[in-house]
């Protein structure tokens, strides 16, 4: 069975915000310690010489989350979700960026294949310092972590995406990261498509051409209600040095359940699928401002959805009464080879639209708490009458916070 390491970011539909803050124990370990001699960073200039041994605190970054571990007599342990990929950003006593993890030949931990599944405990060991990459002497890449030289190699492909997380510590530029000050936004790339038509019980779905699919990209920036001011008036502009002049921006959508908000921006709609097809949005330095006063400055990467979408096949089962009360799904590449879901899913929810209007969901994205058990056979929470069922999206978060939102039609019956 091919597993398929999920590289690229994404996001659509924000079904459930965690304040960051609570995600309070539970999870994979990953401790290590920080000899008080670790060397110092040899690519700053003599000025501004930082030693890992002045590393005050870790930043972890996982899916669209992130938490805060203090570094106390040189040791630090943390828990974590597993089923994601996890970057840990080292900072000085003035959160100051020192450097990020680096393992395996990768900037971030797939925590993904673990040895003892979610009881697994990552000791790093002893840290160093290589410029901006702070190297375990443990590398648990092929020992606790059990994933292949393919993977590897398809996860590298992100490093250019952690580079861009580790410079966005400090949006606001005002020296310190805004994960401490409480005003952190979380960038990604999301990813909308027009997948097909659902199956119902014996009749299967019916999946477009990987040739034909319509790839829709945007830019979703998330922060939460410290960042909102009395009069909106956001804007997302770039790349610095050749802007682009056709920016569209999207619907601000703010959740008084998480105190946070989600804005999309978005270009011209773009087939990516195609040998060489570029994303809408290149890599680069972005502007983002929720008042056209004050403004944040994005470094934005990312990788193209040719290289990792996988397709959730739905198909609505009924019960006696002729009820919709599960659905299944398989998951393939476009080349209709099969993906093994552990390998690339976080979280994901189902969402059924209705010819009235209604709309019912089950599993919600982002909530590493409470996940469906199962991705292939899914209970739903209400039953629905298959004859009233117009629209069923799949939607899904992949291993470092991507969002996909698959959209499957009601078929001709």
């Amino acid at each position: 069975m091919k597993k398929l390491m999920v590289a690229a970011l994404a996001g659509l539909v924000l079904a459930s915000c965690n304040k960051d803050e609570n995600m309070n124990g539970g999870g994979v370990v990953i401790k290590g310690d920080i000899p008080a001699t670790a060397k110092k960073n040899t690519q700053q200039s003599e000025n501004d010489m930082t030693a890992l041994a002045d590393a005050k605190n870790v930043l972890i970054l996982f899916g669209d989350q992130s938490k805060v571990s203090e570094i106390s007599e040189n040791k630090f342990s943390v828990s974590v979700p597993s089923g994601n990929a996890t970057a840990l950003i080292f900072v000085d006593d003035g959160n100051r960026y020192i450097g990020n993890l680096f393992a395996g030949g990768m900037n971030i931990l797939p925590l993904v294949n673990l040895v003892d599944s979610n009881e697994t405990v990552i000791d790093l060991s002893s840290l160093s310092l290589d410029g901006t990459k702070v190297i375990p002497s443990n590398d648990p890449i092929g020992s606790e972590i059990q994933i292949s030289q393919q993977e590897i190699d398809m996860i590298k492909e992100l490093g250019t995406f952690y580079e861009s997380i580790a410079q966005n510590i400090d949006t606001d530029n005002d020296g310190i990261p805004d994960n401490f000050s409480g005003k952190q936004i979380i960038v990604n790339t999301t990813f909308s498509i027009d997948a097909g038509t659902w199956g119902l019980n014996s009749t299967p779905a019916s999946v477009m051409d990987s040739g034909q699919l319509d790839v829709r990209y945007s830019v979703r920036i998330k922060g939460w209600d410290n960042l909102v001011p009395q009069n909106l008036n956001y804007s997302f502009n770039g790349p610095e040095g050749d802007p682009y002049n056709d920016i569209v921006s999207g619907n601000y959508n703010y959740q008084e359940n998480c105190g946070c908000f989600d804005i999309r921006f978005s270009r011209q709609p773009s087939n990516a699928n195609g040998e060489g097809a570029e994303p809408p949005f290149k890599d680069g330095i972005y502007t983002f401002s929720m008042d056209g006063i004050n403004k944040h400055t994005i470094h934005y990467s990312s990788i193209g959805v040719e290289h990792f979408l996988v397709m959730a096949i739905p198909v609505l089962h009924t019960n006696e009464q002729n009820k919709v009360t599960h659905v299944t799904l398989d998951f393939l590449l476009p080349d209709e080879t099969e993906a093994d879901y552990n390998a690339f899913i976080t979280t994901l929810m189902i969402q059924i639209s209705t010819s009235g209007g209604t709309q019912y969901q089950t599993g919600s994205i982002f909530d590493l708490m409470n996940r469906l058990p199962d991705f292939n056979n899914i209970t739903l929470n209400t039953p629905v009458n298959p004859d009233e069922v117009q629209w069923v999206n799949i939607c899904y978060t992949d291993l470092v916070g991507n969002i996909y939102n698959l959209s499957w039609r009601r078929p001709v019956m």
